[in-house]
């Protein structure tokens, strides 16, 4: 059982806030997610903010492209030690797969923006209003690709858990369901 499953989100912040946060809390949370900011930064801001602490590192890349330039992106993050990468679903189970092959280091989640897009949108990219029967869809196509769990919104995650078929005792006990609820100040909560 984890003592504080906080993840801590550093986006938002510059380089120089996100470094400063990570001082002060340090590891009295469990981690730290950082989204776009990791293709700005890239592996070696990660570098530089581990060198004298582990730290637990999430990053959250919502990567949605071909096997090949999967593999090349995640390769990159898995070997400074990041702990979780996410990997958009609409990468399907060729990206998931390439995704896992390429993270030796790293745990591999499936994320997915169904709580973020408008219900034409959803209609228009999955042929379905249906946003828990695709959320179950995805934690399915998970856990066949070899990835370590999923990261939904908490939205989503309500949804699923009223899918006929989601049974969470089916999932292997280390499955990860990781679940973004927590905004900072002035960030768009429906991002």
């Amino acid at each position: 059982l984890l003592r504080n499953p906080v993840i801590v989100s550093l986006d938002g912040l510059s380089k120089e806030e996100a470094i400063l946060t990570i001082r002060e809390l340090g590891t009295k949370v469990w981690g730290y997610m950082i989204g776009s900011l990791a293709f700005k930064w890239g592996a070696g801001f990660i570098t530089e903010i581990t060198k004298n602490i582990s730290l637990n590192l999430f990053i959250d890349l919502q990567l949605v492209g071909t096997p090949r330039r999967i593999r090349e992106v995640i390769s990159g993050f898995s070997q400074v030690g990041v702990r979780f990468i996410s990997v958009n679903a609409a990468s399907g189970a060729p990206g998931i797969r390439a995704a896992v092959e390429s993270a030796p280091l790293s745990k591999i989640l499936v994320s997915s923006i169904l709580s973020s897009l408008r219900l034409p949108d959803v209609k228009l990219l999955y042929e379905t209003t249906d946003r828990g029967g695709k959320a179950l869809d995805f934690a399915r196509m998970a856990k066949e690709c070899g990835a370590a769990g999923v990261c939904f919104s908490s939205g989503e995650l309500e949804l699923l858990s009223h899918q006929p078929g989601f049974l969470i005792h089916e999932l292997p006990k280390d499955f990860v369901i990781a679940v973004f609820a927590i905004r900072s100040e002035g960030e768009d909560p429906g991002d």
